[in-house]
């Protein structure tokens, strides 16, 4: 009993050495970063602590060649990392699952006249007027490019105060943009890092109330759980949105022939939620069930014990046994079972065929 126990805590003093040592060097990526070279090192996209994950600090993980802005994924790197033989007993690599970095623009190339000619003019290199270089923009742009849509297409509305920290220029300085908690969408809390040689010089948090344009069906009268959407009755409307989990319905045929599960009034947007396929059995209704066993198919009759829509699943009872069971709905007032292949269903007596589904 005694050597178990010793056992038991050099085992977990074990465990504990080796966390305390993993835990000590770490690479931790970012979630976007701005860099002015050609090349991405890994100093560049994540915070490294640890003399020995300082080793990896100047590897290069990847390069701009046909693009300004390069996806980095988590298992890429440990890939990279894993055949320049990092131990990752003492190394852990946490953070994002995948870095965005985004180039500057190169210098225009300075070309030295050697000749002995006088010059003649001085070559003027032209300013672009459209790019943004404001922190601003570059938040503008970071949540375009998270929820795959243009700017222009997004509302962002921030504090007075929080707009001046946002007013800098971020020509040759580099920022992480990392927004807190699932949601794009609603009142959103965003962390701004300002980074120096791999190590944070200034970190903020700023809120703003972001919105997203997009297209949805708005219903121009109120309308009464139940009803058929009349085509009329709709339109297809630009609208802003705070929500992203769900989007509006955004063409009418996803509504022809639909009707209403709750009241919606005049003004709302209609979602899939809002809407479903007419009930083609009623509860309580005798409907007609076909009972399919291989090539062979009885017909008997049920009582419906709920709605039904095309397709969908309900459950009746058969009228002679009293036995319940699902059917498939197949149309109006019909729906069908499916009753596993029996070996020798002629030898079999015809009372006992569908006996154990309520079917005789």
């Amino acid at each position: 009993m005694i050597s178990k126990t010793w056992m038991y805590f050099v085992g977990m003093l074990a465990a504990i050495v080796t966390c305390t040592s993993t835990d000590a060097n770490s690479i931790r990526l970012h979630d976007s970063v701005v860099v002015d070279s050609p090349t991405v090192e890994l100093e560049e996209i994540a915070e490294i602590e640890g003399e020995y994950a300082q080793k990896f600090a100047k590897l290069t993980i990847g390069s701009f060649t046909k693009s300004s802005e390069l996806t980095i994924k988590m298992e890429d790197i440990r890939q990279i990392l894993t055949k320049e033989k990092a131990n990752w007993g003492l190394l852990s690599l946490a953070g994002f699952k995948k870095t965005i970095v985004q180039s500057k623009l190169p210098l225009p190339e300075v070309i030295v006249d050697k000749s002995i000619e006088p010059i003649i003019s001085n070559t003027i290199v032209p300013v672009d007027m459209e790019k943004r270089i404001s922190l601003l923009s570059m938040v503008e742009d970071h949540f375009a490019s998270r929820l795959r849509t243009s700017f222009k297409d997004l509302r962002i509305e921030f504090k007075s105060n929080d707009l001046e920290k946002l007013s800098v220029s971020t020509v040759g300085k580099q920022y992480e943009i990392s927004p807190q908690g699932r949601s794009l969408l609603g009142r959103v809390s965003i962390v701004v890092n300002q980074y120096e040689n791999a190590r944070i010089v200034e970190s903020f948090r700023i809120y703003a109330n972001v919105t997203k344009r997009v297209v949805g069906l708005v219903s121009q009268t109120s309308l009464r759980a139940g009803d058929v959407i009349p085509v009329d009755a709709v339109e297809l409307m630009d609208v802003w949105v705070n929500k992203q989990d769900v989007q509006p319905i955004a063409s009418i045929l996803h509504i022809t022939g639909q009707i209403l599960r709750r009241p919606i009034r005049k003004g709302a947007l209609l979602y899939a939620r809002d809407v479903k396929l007419p009930a083609l059995i009623k509860k309580n209704q005798l409907v007609e069930v076909r009972a399919v066993s291989g090539a062979l198919v009885v017909t008997t009759g049920a009582k419906a014990m709920q709605d039904g829509c095309l397709d969908e699943v309900i459950t009746v009872r058969h009228l002679g046994s009293k036995e319940t069971y699902s059917i498939v709905v197949t149309g109006k007032g019909r729906g069908t079972t499916a009753i596993p292949q029996l070996q020798s269903p002629v030898n079999q007596e015809p009372n006992q065929t569908f006996a154990h589904r309520g079917i005789k």
